[in-house]
């Protein structure tokens, strides 16, 4: 019985359509002007030193960066997350294993598995 086939080709995955190879060269081709003005800027001998190059594109992404918290919108939702998993979550884990762990010892002291010699309570009051 033949696999069918499903269209997938390996071979074709990584190759790129003219269109997107225009793109690309398109960016490098940005970059590297970006790169010749940055270098002229920063190897201009009259330049004083001191002080910053101003990009907009870093601008953009500080001030989107600082208005993150202030556009935030907390929703009832998040806050019932945040609380189960940050909370509720870990004491009930915690609890369970206790729980066990106890029910367990204390089945084997019951049992006569552990003698009261080695009992593990012993100082603890």
């Amino acid at each position: 019985m033949a696999a069918k086939d499903s269209g997938w080709n390996p071979w074709e995955l990584f190759r790129e359509t003219p269109e997107e190879l225009n793109k690309i060269e398109k960016r490098k081709a940005m970059r590297q002007v970006a790169r010749a003005e940055w270098v002229k800027k920063k190897t201009n001998p009259y330049n004083s030193g001191t002080g910053y190059f101003f990009d907009p594109a870093v601008q953009r992404h500080m001030s989107a960066r600082m208005a993150r918290f202030h556009l935030y919108n907390p929703h009832t939702t998040s806050h019932i997350f945040k609380g189960l998993m940050l909370y509720v979550f870990p004491l009930g884990l915690l609890c369970y294993t206790m729980n066990k762990s106890l029910s367990s010892y204390y089945k084997s002291v019951d049992s006569g598995e552990v003698t009261a010699d080695t009992d593990r309570t012993r100082f603890m009051w």
